[in-house]
């Protein structure tokens, strides 16, 4: 009777730990910084509750977690050489130690109903931000005060709207999967579209928005598909460019930046920022292109150099793209293998059921879209998404015995 009670409370240990995660999906969007009270919490309640045995099934068979964790490693590894003092590149590992929650968190999630859940946890963290964004846009003085960024976001806007875009892919699944509550979803898309294209002003959520839509049309009907999306794409960026101030502001302000930036008449636009990080960073990694130069190094070795800042600031934290950044600190080394690691996941998407399958494809095809227009895995709020995100939908692809003991 003791051993029973024993393995009850372990199985309600397990519990609490993917209701915590389920619970910091949801304050991603809104408070990252509460994901990094919950994930521990949850690891050591997942830990404790012990079916190790098959809790290790689960990750073993997923290649996924297995280079995640090589490139934890290498990252530790990077803090044994890096030229800057240790506490600076603890600060750096630490921006990383995410990755070892693909360890621990994925077994939580094997069941379909927890992965549902995080879904939806997902998108009200996204519509929250959302509400509050359109709300201080129409200057409502009780939500004025809520969010601190410019534009009333609770997180960065460039992230924002990153999670936006992914969340209106998520949306057009539902839609086309569940007919039950398409009526939800379908509310949803429109009201995601319109703070994206008509409140939101990073590029970066609409470059996502639609490769991803490149991605959905495919996915779901092939080479008819993709002279599908062609056309509507065509019509939704005139319709938006005609018909949204936010919109047509931010393509034309693009262009001129890559024009001023071509005849050298200006550098700290965003594109030209951008640029002049890009060159400088890649200017140093020729100097230790095969190792680089140690984790959390990029900081002060790039103030060292001389290299440009945003806004005047102090320091630059990272050169706004999550290849060159790990290029910096890892070399080709530590390149290649993240690099293969997002093979690894595009390969592996396509032994997950079709669901699973199509919503992975999408998560991969954001983060690398975002790695190349600013860090993905670097930063707290697409990081974390990716990484849980990765655990949630490469859960489906473990096919559980009769005796598994997980929940």
């Amino acid at each position: 009777m003791a051993f029973d009670n024993i393995i009850a409370a372990r199985k309600h240990l397990d519990t609490l730990a993917v209701l915590l995660v389920v619970v910091g999906v949801f304050f991603i969007s809104i408070k990252p910084e509460i994901v990094n009270i919950l994930f521990p919490i949850a690891t050591v309640c997942t830990v404790l509750a012990g079916d190790w045995q098959n809790k290790w099934r689960v990750v073993e068979e997923n290649k996924v977690v297995v280079w995640g964790c090589a490139l934890l490693f290498l990252f530790m590894v990077g803090m044994v050489y890096s030229y800057v003092p240790w506490r600076e590149s603890l600060s750096g590992f630490g921006k990383y130690t995410k990755l070892i929650y693909l360890l621990f968190l994925t077994p939580l999630f094997i069941y379909p109903k927890w992965r549902k859940f995080a879904l939806y946890a997902l998108l009200l963290g996204v519509w929250v931000n959302a509400v509050v964004s359109v709300l201080n846009v129409w200057h409502l003085p009780v939500f004025g005060k809520i969010a601190v960024l410019s534009g009333g976001y609770f997180i960065h806007p460039i992230y924002t709207a990153a999670l936006t875009a992914f969340s209106l892919f998520v949306l057009a699944n539902l839609f086309m999967d569940e007919r039950k509550y398409r009526w939800i979803y379908f509310s949803l898309i429109l009201f995601f579209c319109y703070v994206l294209f008509f409140v939101y002003i990073q590029r970066t959520g609409y470059l996502i928005f639609f490769v991803l839509m490149f991605l959905f049309f495919w996915q779901r009907w092939r080479w008819r598909g993709l002279v599908m999306v062609f056309l509507l794409t065509s019509v939704l960026f005139v319709l938006f460019y005609r018909f949204s101030p936010v919109f047509e502001d931010r393509i034309v302000q693009g262009v001129s930046d890559l024009v001023k930036y071509q005849r050298q008449e200006q550098r700290g636009t965003s594109w030209g920022s951008r640029l002049e990080f890009a060159k400088h960073s890649l200017r140093m990694i020729r100097q230790r292109p095969i190792f680089g130069s140690g984790t959390g190094s990029f900081p002060t070795m790039y103030k060292s150099n001389g290299g440009d800042v945003l806004n005047n600031g102090p320091t630059l934290g990272h050169p706004h793209n999550e290849y060159i950044l790990i290029a910096f600190q890892l070399g080709m080394v530590g390149l290649l293998l993240f690099l293969w690691w997002i093979v690894v996941q595009w390969r592996d998407s396509f032994k997950l059921p079709l669901c699973e399958q199509r919503l992975v494809q999408g998560l991969i095809l954001a983060f690398i879209v975002t790695s190349l227009c600013n860090v993905s895995l670097y930063v707290n709020a697409t990081g974390m998404v990716h990484i849980i995100f990765l655990s949630v939908f490469f859960a489906s692809g473990f096919f559980r015995s009769n005796d598994l003991n997980v929940l």
